[in-house]
């Protein structure tokens, strides 16, 4: 067993007090395109005597997950940051299938549990939700059939497999809640849920 954390921000800061924790892995976020992004921040986590696990979050697949990614860039740098994680090693990818969002949060000043920020959600907030991704990608707010949504991750995984197996990078997808029907949230009074 590896001990393990996502360090939000990845800073110098969080590597060191990390280290000091004993943690020795760490997940990390989609640093960008291309291989030189991807090892400067596996080298980033390393100098620091850690070791970089897997990668998780803001990845480039948001337009595929809608049916959008109509040019195929999506795919397309979604299939050249596999190749790169099996150039420099790293072997666990994690990414959620949840259309038009990421996980999300209602607050993000929540008050403070034994000194640590915390975060929120409340269901009835939720159309004021707050994106934990800072980078969007211009999708469109229409909604989308689950149907749909299933046809986007299968046709999705008979085109990244492939890539995957010849890199050698596991596919692990987020087992994300199911969808919620479309309906108002401003009439809806459900208890806060702190994350």
């Amino acid at each position: 067993m590896i001990l393990s954390s996502v360090l939000t921000p990845l800073s110098e800061e969080n590597l060191k007090l990390a280290a000091q924790c004993g943690v020795e892995g760490v997940v990390i976020h989609y640093p960008g395109p291309g291989l030189e992004a991807l090892t400067e921040a596996k080298e980033n986590v390393e100098k620091h005597g850690l070791k970089v696990i897997a990668m998780e979050g803001f990845l480039p697949i948001e337009k595929i997950k809608a049916g959008q990614d109509h040019d195929g860039r999506d795919l397309a740098e979604t299939k050249s940051l596999i190749e790169n994680m099996g150039k420099v090693g790293l072997d666990l990818i994690c990414y959620n299938f949840m259309a038009g969002t990421d996980w999300v949060r209602t607050k993000l000043d929540a008050p403070e549990r034994g000194g640590a920020r915390v975060t929120a959600f409340s269901l009835a907030e939720a159309e004021a939700a707050v994106s934990l991704n800072s980078e969007s990608r211009d999708i469109s707010e229409d909604r989308i059939e689950a149907s749909e949504l299933w046809a986007n991750l299968k046709s999705f995984l008979e085109k990244i497999i492939p890539i995957a197996e010849q890199a050698g990078v596991t596919l692990a997808m987020h087992p994300d809640d199911p969808p919620l029907p479309a309906v108002s949230y401003t009439h809806l009074t459900l208890p806060t849920k702190r994350i």
